[in-house]
């Protein structure tokens, strides 16, 4: 009998495809999706510091970690981590398994389930079904059924309190009431006996409740064109599958249906038709009246962070965007000089503590700065003046003296058919800039967007990097940012330029 595991059901749940695929066909699926870090076994392993005394099931192969668990079960232990039960071909780990005995009979067993979330998500709840029908299975009487997170209020102040850090919920009722456990698992038994790749529609189920790795294999092998519905930005995923289901699939289906778009969404599939590489659409009034708002000397603000879902430093919390590196491109005027500044912090250290001191000295008071999608840039801002009120008058004038780069094209009164349906400046900056060399993210040599950044420096922080590699490390993390400032600065010159040169209208 073919054995299912959680991970099987959990796939089966969301796509009967993505199930065939992660057997018979995994080198399709997107490994950046996929990818998962160390913050979860770290998670994991201060949860079991919750439950005191325990013992831990040794990795090993499924069958010989079952076999662990019925050793340990038979010697008397209560509280066993990674408890591995294999039955009628289906088989589970619990992270924590608490065993309730009267003399020698086991009475019971709670299953408590660790997530590195902030909350107890729907798709969580299908996870503990499949571990409680497993055990029910296997003989097992499963009293209560515990989610256990992340508290998002706990707020670290000097060692952390495993008690405070985390939350339970009790989802006894809703883990026993999922009556599309046992379907389900026939279901998946049935999908991976078949040698033939099914045929699977796409749906929001390519989106929820995670990224699907084969999305982009699966609207492949549907003909979906690179300029299709799915790439409208504005638009939400639910109408986008819509669409789709609707047949209105391309630009020209959208055009023939531009009553049911929003004005913005109509006006980034106009700006997306036409030839790759054609000259941009302008609003010049709009865009004349957004750079007329601009003073310099003009301060373009680029902050990288990293989060820890276990807090790592005094007054953090769970997620806490915690700044590390900035880099300051200072336009003198439209066309004049640029002065380069930058800060990155030491990863033995708070990074916060320094970085906001040499903020501070970097961006006076009363200047306009500048930053693309200033939402971030401001959060991060306001919460070093909340966290440092000995430079909160000085962090809040950065922000509210900020303006956003992004607006021309998130308003599209710069649109081009280059920029793919996207106001990311990841798609502005070549559309615009061509193959400048100078602007290049493909060149650098050691990190080459925000995640990487965040993931490298965190390595460092907790000691998975080499202290011999931090030269190297440090100066592409310097390349990068500094990279993305001086981006900006390239993309508002262009901007100068277009105006100047009297590029054509559009409504």
């Amino acid at each position: 009998m073919m054995t299912i595991t959680k991970s099987n059901y959990i796939s089966c749940k969301q796509c009967e495809k993505l199930l065939w695929l992660e057997k018979y066909k995994p080198h399709v699926l997107d490994d950046k999706v996929t990818k998962q870090t160390a913050e979860g076994d770290a998670v994991g392993a201060l949860a079991r510091m919750y439950y005191q005394p325990n013992v831990t099931v040794k990795l090993d192969t499924v069958e010989h970690m079952a076999e662990q668990t019925r050793a340990l079960i038979a010697a008397g232990e209560n509280i066993i981590c990674e408890a591995t039960f294999c039955v009628d071909g289906l088989s589970c780990a619990v992270d924590i398994l608490r065993i309730y005995r009267s003399g020698e009979a086991i009475t019971g067993v709670d299953i408590i389930e660790v997530k590195a979330t902030t909350s107890v998500k729907d798709h969580q709840v299908d996870d503990v079904a499949f571990q409680t029908y497993v055990l029910e299975r296997d003989g097992y009487r499963v009293n209560r059924v515990i989610l256990m997170y992340l508290n998002s209020n706990y707020v670290r102040q000097g060692g952390l309190d495993v008690y405070e850090l985390f939350c339970q919920e009790d989802v006894t009722v809703r883990a026993k009431g999922c009556v599309m456990t046992a379907p389900l698992i026939e279901q998946a038994r049935e999908v991976l006996a078949e040698t033939a790749e099914p045929d699977h529609e796409l749906s929001l189920n390519c989106e929820r409740p995670y990224e699907c790795p084969a999305k982009a294999y699966c609207r492949q092998c549907k003909g979906i064109p690179e300029q299709s519905v799915f790439s409208v930005s504005g638009m939400t995923a639910a109408k986008k599958y819509a669409f789709y289901a609707q047949g209105i699939v391309t630009l020209e289906d959208l055009c023939r249906r531009d009553e049911l778009l929003t004005k913005q969404q109509a006006a980034c599939v106009r700006g997306m038709r036409g030839p790759m590489g054609s000259a941009p659409s302008v609003s010049t009034e709009n865009v004349r009246r957004f750079l007329d708002g601009l003073q310099f000397p003009l301060y373009h603000l680029d902050f990288e962070t990293v989060q820890y879902a276990i807090p790592k430093y005094n007054g953090t919390t769970p997620y806490q965007q915690v700044p590390f590196q900035y880099s300051l491109h200072i336009m003198m005027s439209p066309t004049g000089p640029f002065i380069h500044k930058e800060y990155l912090a030491d990863p033995d250290e708070d990074p916060r503590d320094k970085l906001v001191e040499q903020l501070y000295h970097d961006i006076p008071m009363d200047v306009m700065s500048m930053a693309y999608n200033t939402a971030f840039e401001k959060m991060v801002c306001r919460a070093l003046a909340t966290q440092y009120p000995e430079y909160a008058e000085h962090l809040r004038n950065i922000a509210d003296n900020m303006v956003d780069l992004m607006i021309p094209f998130r308003n599209r009164w710069v649109s081009t058919p280059s920029m793919h349906g996207s106001y990311s400046i990841k798609a502005v900056l070549p559309a615009l800039c061509g193959n400048d060399p100078s602007i290049d993210y493909h060149r650098l040599p050691v990190v080459h967007n925000g995640a990487e950044a965040m993931a490298i420096f965190a390595d460092m922080a907790d000691g998975r990097i080499p202290r011999d590699k931090f030269a190297d490390i440090r100066k592409g993390l310097l390349m990068y940012c500094g990279l993305d400032t001086l981006a900006m600065v390239k993309v508002l010159q262009k901007l100068y330029e277009l105006i100047s040169q009297g590029r054509r209208q559009f409504k």
